[in-house]
């Protein structure tokens, strides 16, 4: 009977410590039965709840500097864009870019034949001369051509046509006949200007040997850029 009691009492103490073993171990793997651990987890979450907050607004800070920075940039790419065109037209207008288009070609020479024909008459009276040139070149900037060169010698508003001795210079670059007079504009107005002018109706009265050519779609005239150096002595720029 004793023996019974005393191995009763062992189970009854070995089960007690067993259910107590079971109970802590799931304890310590359940926050609902360890609220020291509860409390901890809750805090950890918190925090990490903290730092996602404040990382989605920095992310958001760090889009809206680059959408600021985008516009930025396209701003200036958008003012380096006006100025290169702005600065194309300026060389354009400065004849600087070489150019094609449709026009008008006038060629004039000497009058060989005539002095041939006339050896005792002044020379003078056979060639020709700067101002020819000239007012042929101003007659069709009159008629609105774009573009004019004189024997590859670009036109521009520095560019000048004068007479040296026997010599024409034209951007201080001497040229010599036959000379071929390049312009780009309406080839149909150019040539109206061109054989109702003085000039020309002199020089074909004149028996010089002159005579032009028509350029249209889809034959262009080349007209080259102006090579010379523009210098400046007297003017200033206005602040």
């Amino acid at each position: 009977m004793k023996k019974n009691i005393l191995v009763l009492t062992l189970i009854t103490i070995a089960s007690g410590f067993f259910f107590s073993s079971v109970y802590n171990f799931q304890a310590l793997g359940n926050p609902m039965l360890n609220p020291q651990r509860n409390s901890s987890l809750v805090g950890m979450i918190e925090n990490i709840e903290t730092e996602i907050a404040e990382d989605r607004k920095r992310v958001e800070e760090l889009r809206a500097e680059l959408e600021n920075y985008e516009q930025m940039v396209s701003a200036e790419e958008r003012s380096i864009r006006e100025l290169r065109n702005e600065i194309y037209l300026q060389r354009l207008a400065a004849g600087l870019v070489p150019l094609e288009g449709t026009g008008i070609k006038v060629i004039i020479d000497d009058n060989k034949e005539g002095l041939q024909e006339n050896p005792e008459d002044n020379p003078n009276y056979y060639i020709v001369h700067y101002d020819s040139l000239l007012s042929i070149v101003e007659e069709l900037k009159r008629a609105g051509a774009e573009a004019i060169s004189i024997n590859e010698q670009r036109i521009v508003t520095t560019s000048d046509i004068r007479c040296v001795g026997n010599v024409i210079l034209v951007n201080t670059t001497r040229i010599a006949p036959p000379f071929n007079i390049a312009a780009i504009g309406n080839p149909q107005l150019l040539e109206r200007f061109l054989i109702n002018s003085n000039e020309y109706l002199f020089l074909h009265s004149s028996e010089f040997p002159v005579s032009y050519e028509l350029y249209q779609e889809p034959e262009l005239l080349n007209i080259p850029s102006y090579k010379g150096s523009v210098n400046f002595t007297y003017t200033q720029v206005i602040n």
